[in-house]
């Protein structure tokens, strides 16, 4: 399901509407652009050799990416309140000392686009309080080794999607 029927069309019942978000989640693309102007993308479940090196470079081990639009995985909120909760979570980020370049979330038919973050050296936990915070029932966690996973956050603090049937929340999966 593509993320702008997902969000719009979502089902009323909570669980078929969080099985097609999950999907659409990693279905989407999760977008940096390097300094030579070349989108680097990430895709769950695969790894990116550039964010891997990006994060090398950084000197930290884990990176998040995150966003604070969208809240509920809704589009309630006009341009101008989305912005501002960005430019908080923003904020957020620099207050906790944490460096954070500009991405950006989309699905391949190029219907849905959301400003994010890679929020350098975040760490699980913190990543899935910031996303809780600001409404949001997932981020995208990678390390060195630059695999891209998904992370549930609402009613599942920071556990892995892939671990969600496992009801491990201690053990990290790719």
């Amino acid at each position: 399901m593509p993320m702008h029927e997902a969000m719009i069309d979502g089902d009323s019942d909570p669980g078929v509407r969080m099985h097609g978000l999950t999907q659409a989640y990693r279905a989407a693309a999760y977008v940096l652009r390097s300094d030579s102007g070349e989108p680097i993308v990430m895709r769950i479940g695969r790894r990116c050799p550039e964010i891997a090196d990006l994060l090398t470079v950084s000197g930290v081990a884990t990176a998040a990416f995150l966003t604070a639009w969208n809240p509920g995985s809704r589009r309630d909120l006009d341009d101008t309140a989305q912005q501002a909760r960005q430019q908080r979570l923003c904020d957020d980020l620099v207050r906790m000392g944490i460096g954070w370049l500009p991405g950006e979330g989309r699905d391949d038919s190029g219907d849905w686009r959301e400003p994010s973050v890679l929020a350098l050296g975040l760490d699980r936990v913190s990543a899935a309080r910031l996303a809780e915070r600001y409404g949001q029932f997932g981020f995208v966690q990678v390390g060195l080794d630059g695999v891209a996973e998904l992370v549930l956050v609402s009613g599942r603090e920071g556990q892995s999607a892939s671990d969600i049937d496992h009801k491990r929340p201690d053990r990290i999966s790719p």
